[in-house]
């Protein structure tokens, strides 16, 4: 069999996609490609639900597709 190692990468454009291969005996032996399609939430929508399980929103960063929150203090 000899040895074999495997390899991927996440790519996030309009879509997340994962890309895998298996390498041996010096070239790639399988490749796998798969896509994620998501439906995307309001941002509104998604801190309500983090809110509703203890988040809480910190202030918007410089980037506006980033969405930081930290849990809520009891």
């Amino acid at each position: 069999m000899g040895s074999r190692a495997r390899g991927g990468a996440r790519t996030v454009h309009a879509y997340p996609a994962d890309d895998d291969w298996v390498c041996g005996d010096g070239r790639v032996l399988r490749r796998h490609h798969e896509t994620f399609w998501m439906w995307p939430a309001p941002r509104g929508e998604v801190i309500a639900e983090l809110e509703e399980r203890g988040f809480v929103p910190l202030p918007e960063r410089p980037d506006p597709s980033v969405l930081a929150v930290r849990l809520a203090q009891p």
